[in-house]
């Protein structure tokens, strides 16, 4: 199901796209009492607070318990709104977004204002930790932090009395603390070069546009 917004000035946190998970929980969502609901909350906290936790059986029983504490009608029901909130409270995370937009964009997508609430405050109170521990479970490649270069030149060698090829040895040292030592072509250091150039003239230009400066 697509995600229209009369917004235009930026996307709804939960994509273009609603999943069908997500459209499954607001199909019932209004049949779950208000203290059913709030009562998922601390589940759901929990479960973001550790992400990289495997082991889902304590999680799959404490939906088992809400379960068992309702009646069979809406027993059912539970797993369903118990995913929806989680998917919701997980994508405000990895959006960061502001508490104004996300109760704007749940509201177009008709969640009870009972509802909206409650997730606004559990948000607003845990967001610090849950972004911490989000980014802190998240696989990143490590990045460029040095990188040094110098000019060889051959002189000669056991064949010929006279070389003078020059090479250029680089050194690059990665987040990681690894050091990896190669040879670049001069050619291709020159591309290197005006690649760099070419880039930073682009941003320089980029930066000069009218529509992106902001009066403070």
């Amino acid at each position: 199901v697509l995600l229209c917004s009369k917004r235009m000035d930026r996307p709804s946190f939960l994509g273009s796209t609603l999943p069908n998970d997500l459209l499954a929980a607001l199909r019932v969502l209004p049949d779950i009492p208000q203290p059913v609901a709030r009562k998922m909350l601390p589940i759901i906290l929990a479960h973001l607070s550790n992400p990289a936790h495997e082991d889902i059986s304590s999680l799959q029983a404490d939906v088992t318990t809400l379960q068992k504490d309702n009646d069979a009608a809406l027993a059912p029901k539970i797993p369903v709104v118990f995913t929806g909130l989680l998917y919701i409270l997980k994508m405000a995370i990895k959006s960061r977004i502001s508490i104004e937009s996300f109760q704007t964009d749940l509201n177009e997508i008709k969640v009870p204002a009972t509802v909206i609430t409650d997730l606004a405050t559990v948000l607003k109170k845990s967001r610090t930790p849950l972004e911490a521990s989000a980014l802190s479970h998240t696989l990143r490649y490590p990045t460029l932090s040095g990188l040094k270069w110098r000019v060889d030149v051959i002189i000669s060698s056991s064949l010929l009395s006279r070389v003078l090829t020059p090479t250029i040895t680089m050194q690059m040292t990665s987040s990681d603390g690894k050091v990896r030592t190669f040879e670049v072509a001069p050619e291709k250091f020159h591309e290197l070069r005006y690649s760099v150039a070419k880039v930073l003239k682009d941003m320089d230009d980029l930066d000069q546009l009218a529509i992106l400066k902001i009066d403070k």
